[in-house]
């Protein structure tokens, strides 16, 4: 019963190789062999043209999304580049800006250098007048600038002044300095 079995499988195969055989040899060379164009269109169906159409249309859609992938990433790349010409750029800008700021900086220093220069020649002439002479300046100033020079006065020199004050002006220039002491 195996045996039977396996001759027909055997035949059954030989059979289906044989039919491929002659369709696949009648595809290619139908005149040639004097075979009718009816065998050919056996594997011609409806059915079989629906399947090869179906495939051509989505073979030309996987190409054309594969053209639009390539085209995405050409732009990707060119944005890209355009991003790193802008980083450099933008660290370019970023140099010249620090160094921009550090020689503002120095600019500043240099000012308030001269301001504090300026402002310690004002305490000295303050400091050198007697303090009659100076106190009557001192009361046409506002109280804020009268704190400023007599903080930066000597002790001494500051309580000499402060004592020929009017006992007004004293007293406002006193607690201010008091405050300021306690920043």
């Amino acid at each position: 019963m195996r045996t039977k079995l396996l001759i027909a499988a055997l035949i059954m195969k030989g059979i289906v190789l044989f039919v491929y055989l002659v369709v696949s040899f009648n595809m290619h060379e139908p005149e040639a062999k004097g075979v009718s164009r009816v065998n050919v269109d056996i594997l011609s169906t409806p059915c079989l043209d629906k399947i090869i159409e179906k495939e051509r249309t989505l073979i030309g859609t996987i190409k054309e999304r594969e053209r639009e992938l390539d085209r995405k990433t050409e732009r990707l790349a060119e944005k890209e580049r355009r991003l790193l010409i802008l980083k450099e750029e933008i660290k370019t800008e970023l140099a010249r800006f620090r160094d921009t700021k550090k020689e503002v900086a120095l600019m500043l220093k240099k000012i308030q250098l001269e301001r504090d220069r300026n402002f310690m020649r004002i305490v000295k002439i303050y400091e050198s007048m007697p303090a009659e002479k100076a106190s009557q300046r001192l009361e046409k100033l506002d109280e804020e600038m009268a704190v400023k020079i007599l903080s930066a006065m000597k002790e001494k020199k500051a309580g000499k002044i402060l004592a020929s004050l009017s006992v007004d002006k004293s007293v406002r220039i006193s607690l201010l300095m008091n405050r300021r002491m306690k920043k």
